[in-house]
């Protein structure tokens, strides 16, 4: 079995269900989204591929959804709700029906050949990977952060002062902990 590094997700989490404020930066701190310039992000072209991504998630993903989110110079933050799929039947009248797990055949399932990938984790990595792809037709040396951050939402107070956060991150980037002055906007 191969050996895989020690996950950060929290293990009382399932990452399956929720809805989570996620940050997810470019290597190195690069600005390859855009600039802030007056109060105002202006996107480059794998800023706006960024941006059109995460405007449509269940394209690829129909258990995700991302309701808000900010594409800054050097990094994203959104909302990111997942939903855990239902079972569902391949053909009607059959018991075969796939499952989050793997499949299921008869009634028993048939465990995945790899390690469960939770939801979220799958959906930024597929993220990630298609941005990546695109950018590096333009810039070659682009890369994200091998790991990103995230946070359960556990109230509505949470949902609030992380929505405001979002809403307003553009218009602190000056004080922003990610705002990085080896690249000028």
């Amino acid at each position: 079995m191969p050996q895989y590094r020690k996950s950060p997700r929290a293990a009382w989490i399932a990452y399956n269900e929720g809805s989570y404020f996620v940050t997810v930066c470019t290597k190195d701190m690069v600005n390859y989204f855009g600039s802030i310039r007056d109060g105002q992000m202006f996107l480059s072209e794998i800023g706006r591929i960024l941006t059109d991504e995460l405007s449509a998630p269940q394209e690829h993903h129909r258990h995700i959804r991302v309701p808000l989110f900010v594409v800054m110079p050097n990094h994203f933050h959104g909302i990111i709700e997942v939903s855990t799929p239902e079972k569902e039947t391949n053909l009607p009248g059959t018991r075969t029906e796939r499952c989050v797990a793997g499949f299921v055949a008869a009634a028993y399932c048939i465990p995945p050949p790899q390690r469960n990938l939770p939801l979220l984790s799958a959906y930024i990595g597929s993220l990630k990977s298609y941005v990546t792809r695109m950018a590096r037709q333009e810039k070659p040396d682009f890369g994200w952060q091998t790991r990103y951050h995230d946070h359960l939402i556990r109230s509505e107070r949470d949902l609030k002062l992380i929505a405001e956060y979002i809403e307003n991150n553009v218009a602190r980037w000056s004080d922003d902990c990610f705002h990085n002055p080896k690249f000028p906007d």
